[in-house]
């Protein structure tokens, strides 16, 4: 064997040049050998770019360390999207739009993000990006930059992919259950709502004691025991995966647990089959929230008779009507 075969076979290497964790990784050939002079020659490939699909996440600070899940109103959301199609220019920031839209207003808004390094392929929202809440659809305004969202809402963020495809990522706004009558289907106020966690997987190591629960951020303390307000929402933001069960005290004139089928129920509620009925259900790492509906039934009247007479004395023989 040659000199110029053997420097050939012992030098040919393939060199990946991959610039950042998200970005396109850029395959390229590099071919290193002595000519019949021994004069060293080396060749290189053209640039082959692999693409990583996009996503999209929500975080819960600007820090974007820590994933989130579930937000509320006038709380800023901090949108991170990766998409190596619209690293279009290597040598410098780019900027693509993203869309958020409210499931329940259908209010949508769109934000410039920046490239957050050049060739980085990871776009974060530059201007601010909030949440208000709207009562009732008239207080919905288009383009005023914020997100007009209602209670157990759920908001969409999506990018139009340079390449040609749509990413979309969902997250829950202000995430409730709701107490309501078994048969009327009124939301009912006043009822005591206990999460208990079961195993004591989300507690610390405490079965059957109440359960530990966070606001939306994951970090403020949250109460494991509320009174539901005028619209029957009780709250349970964030709690950690385990087996919870509700204790519910209903108010006067209710009963708990119900004893009326899910399949008899009004429509369009949310309905466990165990943990609406008082027994134990599951919260995973991914969802994070107890947004199970509570159906109570109410107790049956009691029935009065009230009878008048035509004089409130009488004798014996006397006749009265």
């Amino acid at each position: 064997m040659n000199n110029r075969l053997r420097f050939l076979i012992s030098l040919f290497t393939l060199l990946f040049l991959c610039t950042g964790a998200h970005a396109a990784i850029r395959n390229q050939a590099t071919g290193a050998y002595a000519d019949a002079q021994g004069k060293n020659v080396n060749l290189q490939s053209n640039v082959v770019r692999a693409m990583q699909p996009e996503t999209i996440r929500y975080f819960t600070n600007a820090n974007y360390t820590t994933q989130a899940i579930v937000t509320t109103y006038g709380r800023a959301l901090f949108v991170e999207a990766v998409a190596p199609a619209c690293d279009t220019d290597p040598t410098r920031i780019d900027t693509i739009t993203l869309n958020i839209s409210s499931k329940k207003t259908g209010d949508t808004q769109s934000y410039l993000a920046d490239e957050t390094d050049v060739d980085s392929a990871v776009f974060h929202i530059t201007s601010k990006a909030t949440t208000d809440e709207a009562k009732s659809m008239s207080d919905v305004s288009a383009g005023n930059g914020a997100l007009e969202v209602m209670a157990d809402d759920t908001l969409m963020a999506s990018i139009e992919s340079c390449g040609g495809n749509t990413a979309f990522a969902s997250i829950l706004v202000d995430p409730v259950g709701i107490v309501f009558d078994s048969k009327t289907n009124q939301t009912l106020a006043g009822a005591t709502v206990t999460l208990i966690d079961v195993t004591g997987d989300g507690n610390g190591g405490r079965p059957g004691e109440a359960a530990v629960v966070f606001d939306t951020d994951g970090e403020t303390r949250m109460p494991s025991t509320v009174v539901t307000d005028a619209d029957g929402h009780y709250h349970f933001p964030l709690v950690a995966p385990s087996l919870y069960r509700l204790a519910v005290t209903a108010p006067t004139n209710y009963t708990f647990p119900s004893k009326l089928a899910a399949g008899l129920l009004p429509e369009g509620r949310e309905i466990n089959l165990y943990g609406s009925y008082g027994g134990s259900f599951t919260v995973s790492a991914a969802s994070g929230v107890v947004t199970i509906d509570v159906p109570l039934d109410a107790v049956p009247g009691t029935l009065y008779l009230e009878k008048n007479a035509s004089r409130a004395i009488a004798e014996i023989g006397d006749f009265v009507d």
